[in-house]
Order: C-alpha cells, then sequence, then structure tokens
C-alpha cells in the first residue's frame, strides 16, 4: 500500500480502500461475475489485456513496428491512427504518481509523442 499514499498510509488506509471496493463492486455489478473476487492475498480484478487500454496501445504500437519492419506501409500507418485514437488527456491526470507511476507515465508519455509523430507522417509537407 505504498504507492497510493506515498509510502506513509493514514490510519483510514483499509477502510478507505474498503469503500473503494464496495464502489467498484457496484460499477461491476452488472459486469460478469466474478470479474472482482476475493482472494487470500485480498483482492482480485481479472480482465483480459484487449480491455485495457495502455495494453491496447502497446499492442497497436508493436504492429506499427511490425508493419513497417515488413514494408507494410498500409498497416504501418493504420496502427499508429489506432494507437492514437485510444489517447485520452494525459495519462493518469487525475493521480498524484509516485515513482512507479511516474516511470511508467513518462515511458508510455514518450510512446505516444511517436505514435504522434508517426501519425502525422502522411500529412506532413514535403519543402
Amino acid at each position: 500500500m505504498t504507492e497510493p499514499w506515498g509510502g506513509e498510509p493514514p490510519k483510514s488506509a483499509v477502510t478507505n480502500l474498503r469503500t473503494y471496493l464496495m464502489q467498484l463492486r457496484k460499477l461491476l455489478s452488472s459486469a460478469e461475475p466474478g470479474e472482482l473476487v476475493t482472494t487470500q492475498a485480498g483482492y482480485l480484478l481479472r480482465i483480459d489485456a484487449g480491455e485495457i487500454d495502455l495494453r491496447r496501445f502497446e499492442a497497436a504500437l508493436e504492429r506499427a513496428d511490425k508493419a513497417m519492419a515488413d514494408a507494410d506501409l498500409t498497416a504501418g500507418e493504420a496502427a499508429p491512427n489506432e494507437a492514437c485514437a485510444l489517447w485520452r488527456g494525459e495519462f493518469a491526470e487525475n493521480v498524484e504518481p509516485e515513482p512507479a507511476l511516474r516511470n511508467l507515465a513518462a515511458r508510455v508519455g514518450e510512446q505516444y509523442a511517436g505514435a504522434l509523430e508517426d501519425y502525422m507522417r502522411p500529412y506532413k509537407l514535403v519543402m
């Protein structure tokens, strides 16, 4: 529990987490049964990688790299477009980042900048 509170969780940390989990359970109540389960170690949220925007973003970038390596210009252009379409706002914009999240945000921000550059490549004017 160090990341959310900077290594110093408040006395109310356990209560806060239980409240957040209760709210999450309400949000997921219409979802498939068993997505949020209680385990001996705590809670486990079961979701497919394809349901996580970050994983979809990274997969699109991998497809773009492969397409360009294979000289498939159509796919090489489509994949960065797909990656950029997933981007909305700043990465984790409403979260006070601790070191792990800050490092992830920096890496993903660089990936996004590269994808945006690839996305814009067909529109660059040649002078």
